[in-house]
């Protein structure tokens, strides 16, 4: 055999002084697109975090000024609730206003409310007999401030507060003419006007020493309301509450959840601010502010609202930075990349060269080798015949004496005893023969499965499994078949041993070969293309310690001098049902039967078996 050549001492080429190689001009375009790529997404981020942080700032301050609408409408609503209260009472006293007051839990439920009181239109003439009647009352009730009238400067109505609550305002509220100030008449008579609840302009209320403004409400004493003339004629008073902005703001805005500051100014002036340094969380720089007007019964209110310290910490996103990041990682990791795949292409080429140099030598060299051992395969084959037909001729005589033995001594021997023996001597030789004779046929069957050329045809199961039953010489009960069986096109011949095999070792191993019953069964198999046979016998069954050693060649579970199987059937079975690309197991447990499984293609392939037709014809 010739000998294959030396391995080459060269290693790959390095580059040189183990540097990287310059890149190619395709690579950079890659690099400078994933750049371009990163600065993208980078800016995509950017303006992504800047429109979530622009959209929450909108809902916050979104938020806080419908709050203050929700609230101003609630302490309108405590207005209407008062007029309903008038219309439904005929006459009115301190007592009943208090008791009022209690029920609405003003103070609870509405503690921007510093006062609630009713108002009374009096004209000029009406003034004194007023404050008769109402001292009858309250001793102490007086018109405030004090009425000093002038020549040319009469004031057309008054509205004196008749009833306040809470109760302790009484002594400074009760009494006070609210007509008297300019910025309240205003209100006043715009509420008229309107037959609606309007707000004064910023006032500072005595009552609180604070500042914020006046609800008002209108009261006639006529349902006939539809012109201005009408409204102005039937105006008998008024319901009047003073509502401290702080309080509102306060009450309107409590959450610890939010993230704007608020400024509130009415005409220029403001009422209420809370962006002022003294207060906590102030942005000196706020990420974003906006300025909404909004009309408030009559009047008009600037909202000027910008974000927190807790909006700037909250709205703060890594993102964009994270996005930065990862891209140009990405794009140092690429330009690496790059310069080791140019490097290393460099190598392999030519690396390549001379691995493919030293290929096609030895590729020579193994043909040469392959020619060798396609001779020697052949006078291994013919040494296989050569050994077997050997072997078979001195056996064919060895039996053949034994017959002759039989037939000449046996009547002359007279001694029972020695014919006995003799006659069971004769008997082992010949099962020794027998059994001789089926090991080398097994030998040339097992290794004759994958030379011959065979024809796929069409077989039928069912016609193939009964000729077994014929060939077999059992009961048509001992072989029990299923209903539908399929019709394939593959190698009878192979088929037919596979089944045969199986079949036959379901009676060869049985205690008692009339009770032995057989039982084929054909269902779905895992394998596409595939159908699972199953054979199943009530012998003996077969410990799982033996479950792969059965396929073995000339394997046997019992003693040679015992059985006359040769141990390869089985062996035949799996390398046919392998060679097949199916699957063969075996489900058996001590004293249950067993059951062999195999799958078989529904159409075969052309294969080739192994052995010579001479070899079958000698065997």
């Amino acid at each position: 055999m010739a000998n294959l050549p030396n391995s080459s001492t060269e290693h790959p080429p390095q580059s040189q002084g183990g540097r990287i190689q310059p890149i190619t001009p395709l690579h950079w375009v890659v690099l400078a697109i994933s750049l371009l790529a990163t600065l993208a997404a980078w800016q995509m981020s950017l303006t992504g975090v800047k429109d979530r942080t622009s959209i929450q700032f909108d809902r916050q301050a979104d938020y806080a000024i419908n709050l203050f609408e929700e609230q101003m409408r609630r302490y309108a609503d405590v207005l209407h609730a008062s007029l309903g209260f008038i219309a439904g009472s005929e006459d009115i006293g301190p007592d009943d206003w208090l008791e009022f007051a209690e029920k609405i839990k003003l103070e609870e439920r509405h503690p921007a409310i510093s006062g609630l009181g009713i108002l009374r239109r009096l004209g000029p003439d009406d003034l004194a007999s007023f404050t008769q009647e109402q001292r009858k009352l309250r001793p102490e009730f007086a018109i405030k401030p004090a009425v000093h009238p002038q020549p040319g400067k009469t004031q057309p109505y008054y509205l004196p507060v008749t009833h306040i609550a809470p109760q302790r305002l009484e002594n400074v509220l009760l009494g006070l003419d609210v007509a008297r100030e300019s910025r309240r008449r205003d209100a006043i008579e715009h509420a008229v006007e309107s037959a609606d609840v309007q707000i004064t302009a910023p006032i500072e209320l005595g009552n609180a020493e604070a500042a914020g403004f006046l609800l008002i409400a209108p009261i006639y004493n006529s349902v006939t309301l539809n012109t201005k003339n009408e409204r102005q004629a039937a105006f008998s008073g008024a319901v009047v509450a003073s509502v401290i902005t702080k309080n509102l703001a306060q009450s309107t805005l409590e959450n610890e959840l939010r993230q704007v500051a608020i400024k509130v100014s009415d005409g220029g002036k403001v009422i209420y601010n809370e962006q002022l340094p003294e207060y906590d969380n102030i942005d000196p720089l706020p990420l974003l502010a906006r300025s909404q007007v909004v009309s408030f019964f009559g009047r008009v209110w600037k909202f000027e609202i910008q974000s927190t310290q807790a909006f700037r910490t909250a709205q703060y996103s890594l993102e964009p930075n994270l996005v930065l990041f990862g891209g140009l990682t990405i794009n140092l990791l690429l330009l690496y990349l790059f310069s080791q795949m140019t490097t290393a292409n460099r190598r392999a080429i030519a690396y390549g060269k001379k691995i493919s140099d030293k290929y096609n030598q030895q590729s020579e060299e193994l043909l040469q080798i392959n020619t060798v051992l396609e001779e020697r395969n052949e006078e291994l084959q013919s040494f296989s015949y050569v050994v077997s037909h050997d072997l078979k001729s001195p056996l064919k005589g060895i039996e053949m004496l034994a017959e002759c033995l039989e037939e000449d001594l046996v009547e002359q021997l007279t001694d029972l005893e020695l014919r006995t023996e003799f006659t069971t001597n004769l008997r082992l030789i010949k099962k020794q023969v027998t059994l001789s004779q089926g090991l080398i046929k097994g030998v040339l069957e097992y290794s004759g499965l994958s030379s011959d050329i065979e024809i796929a045809e069409t077989v039928d199961v069912r016609e193939l499994l009964n000729s077994i039953q014929i060939m077999l010489a059992v009961e048509e009960e001992q072989l029990q078949l299923p209903e539908e069986l399929p019709i394939l096109e593959t190698y009878q011949t192979q088929l037919f041993q596979v089944f045969m095999n199986l079949i036959s070792n379901g009676y060869k191993y049985h205690e008692g070969e009339q009770t032995a019953v057989v039982t084929i069964r054909v269902g779905t198999s895992p394998l596409s293309g595939f159908h699972r046979f199953e054979v199943a016998d009530n012998g003996p069954g077969i410990d799982p310690r033996y479950h792969q050693k059965i396929f073995d060649v000339f394997s046997t579970l019992q003693p040679k001098d015992h059985s006359m199987s040769s141990g390869v059937g089985l062996a035949i079975v799996k390398k046919l049902v392998c060679q097949h690309n199916g699957h063969i197991l075996i489900e058996s447990e001590p004293g249950q039967g067993s059951t062999f499984l195999f799958d078989w293609p529904c159409e075969t392939e052309q294969l080739k078996l192994s052995g010579t037709e001479e070899q079958d014809k000698a065997a």
